[in-house]
């Protein structure tokens, strides 16, 4: 059996500490203020892909949450790269500059939380909304 993604880390250059963690249908990154009076408080979070689960409306999100569930992604925001299967913590690379930190899944880069203007950039989701903005190297 496949083990729980949850990787944490303390960025010295940042002075933040990084949280990567699977739930039921997706993986997130938080990124918390660890060296200040606000210590363990999320400053910015981000939406780095989906395990699987997609749901068809926006709409079907709100059952999930009203049952206390972190809901999965809506149909209306996937693209290509948002599904990732059978992913390993060996597979993710963490970067950081002093704009943010830059997640990457095998080789590629999949989130950036800019701390610096508070937004996430995900390259897992197609359109701006509740999983954060999407992200396009080119």
């Amino acid at each position: 059996m496949r083990e729980t993604i949850y990787i944490s880390k303390h960025l010295d250059s940042i002075k933040k500490d990084l949280i990567i963690e699977e739930d039921k249908h997706s993986i997130w990154a938080y990124l918390l203020d660890s060296e200040s009076e606000n210590d363990n408080k999320i400053v910015l979070d981000g939406f780095v892909c989906s395990t699987g689960t997609v749901v068809e409306k926006s709409s079907d999100v709100r059952e999930y949450i009203d049952n206390d569930f972190a809901p999965p992604i809506s149909e209306d925001f996937i693209n290509d790269f948002t599904i990732q299967k059978e992913l390993q913590e060996k597979d993710f690379n963490i970067e950081t500059s002093n704009k943010g930190v830059i997640i990457s899944i095998k080789g590629t880069e999949f989130l950036i939380l800019d701390f610096i203007n508070s937004n996430s950039y995900s390259k897992a989701v197609s359109k701006p909304g509740p999983y954060g903005f999407p992200f396009n190297k080119d």
